[in-house]
């Protein structure tokens, strides 16, 4: 992150697609996963603001 290295381990868009998986997991099970929601709220942003295809470290950048 110091050096602004972002290659893709597991990128944004993957951080995207598997955060909502575990969002709609959680609504389906009536429970509340705050922590979890705010992750995806923060990788939806990096990932409107064009790092999608960056490691999801990039996310701080949203």
């Amino acid at each position: 992150m110091l050096q602004a290295n972002f290659a893709a381990s597991f990128s944004v868009t993957n951080a995207v697609k598997d955060s909502r998986l575990v969002a709609d997991a959680a609504r389906q099970a009536d429970v509340q996963l705050d922590g979890a929601m705010a992750g995806l709220q923060r990788f939806e942003r990096a990932l409107a603001g064009g790092h999608g295809d960056k490691d999801m470290a990039a996310s701080f950048l949203a």
